[in-house]
């Protein structure tokens, strides 16, 4: 109950403090435990309980870097390659994520997306052009510019289905699976009995993120291989 907590934080006040110090600090110490608690019983700041999660537009935007600057695109790669064998092709540059593309047979495309740190990483991976990794030439250019380009201004039309997620699968994973696009919501479908369905619609900015977030159909969150349309 509410008397047993303050009475519990207020073994923690210094009683030499009069009954009004005592009281705000008691308050001060309850809020702090009450956000404590609130982290550790409701992670990745979902809505419990909602038939429907949502996260908003200005959550999901804060304090994301800005992902659409010093990407470039690999084409011709084997498909064998691995993100080690990527890394090592490119053991110059700074490297913050690497999404080789599958087909719909959870197959590599031949084709990856690289971001880097800097420009001056994005130089060095251009150096790379048409040098050997395994035994074939390895086309690196600069993301073309229609890849982060809006051509739309209906933003409701820019939402991918995503299926097959795991059902521990917060907003934020989401996001974060989704690397390389601007997120503006997710809502993290739910079953009757108030658990996750494994589907979850993601909002986006432009029509360039929902082209993004298509290249990542058939990748793993989870452990699971997640479809994106």
């Amino acid at each position: 109950t509410g008397a047993t907590q303050l009475r519990f934080v207020m073994a923690g006040v210094d009683s030499d403090a009069g009954d009004d110090e005592q009281m705000r600090m008691a308050m001060a110490m309850s809020m702090e435990n009450h956000d404590g608690l609130s982290g550790s019983e409701n992670p990745g700041g979902l809505l419990q309980g909602n038939r429907n999660q949502k996260i908003s537009e200005q959550d999901s935007k804060s304090e994301r870097p800005n992902r659409k600057e010093n990407a470039v695109e690999l084409s011709g790669l084997p498909w064998s390659a691995k993100e080690e064998d990527i890394r090592e092709f490119l053991k110059d540059c700074t490297i913050i994520k690497i999404l080789i593309i599958l087909n719909d047979y959870k197959k590599p495309s031949g084709s990856a997306m690289v971001w880097v740190l800097s420009k001056e990483d994005t130089e060095n991976a251009l150096r790379h052009n048409m040098e050997h990794l395994a035994n074939r030439y390895v086309k690196v250019r600069v993301a073309r510019e229609e890849t982060f380009r809006s051509t739309s201004s209906d933003p409701d039309a820019f939402t991918v289905k995503l299926s097959g997620l795991p059902w521990s699968a917060t907003q934020q994973e989401i996001c974060e699976f989704l690397f390389g696009c601007e997120v503006l919501g997710v809502n993290i479908e739910m079953i009757e009995e108030g658990k996750p369905s494994g589907l979850a619609l993601v909002k986006l900015e432009t029509k360039a993120d929902l082209d993004m977030a298509l290249k990542y159909h058939k990748q793993v969150l989870g452990g699971r291989y997640v479809d994106v349309e």
